[in-house]
């Protein structure tokens, strides 16, 4: 795997539903890589022209930018595990946590999270 020119950051996106959706930046010259990984980790993208988005939807993840691939929008099912997550952050290549990463659970019904 070839390395990333730049480690990405991230930030929390709180204008969401779902708590736990962080937007996650790259060099541009990283985007193509990153959906490369994420296209082999997590299945192919789809686009979707109407809205001008990319996306994957994995049973843990939902991984979507709009068409440039740039910020990556990662919003965590309620299967979503650390593990999960910690799997997401090695293949891109981000070292850093906070209090948010060590939920494992989320409601859909009403918004609440659990600690795994």
């Amino acid at each position: 795997m070839k390395p990333l020119s730049t480690p990405p950051r991230r930030e929390r996106h709180y204008a969401c539903i779902h708590p736990e959706t962080y937007k996650y930046f790259f060099d541009r010259r990283d985007v193509g890589e990153v959906w490369r990984r994420l296209a082999r980790a997590y299945g192919a993208p789809r686009t979707n022209q109407g809205f001008g988005v990319i996306e994957i939807q994995h049973e843990r993840l939902i991984l979507r930018a709009t068409v440039g691939g740039n910020p990556l929008t990662v919003i965590r099912t309620r299967r979503c595990t650390p593990a999960d997550v910690r799997a997401l952050h090695e293949l891109l290549e981000f070292d850093e946590f906070d209090e948010f990463d060590e939920f494992d659970e989320f409601d859909e019904r009403d918004g609440s999270t659990q600690r795994a």
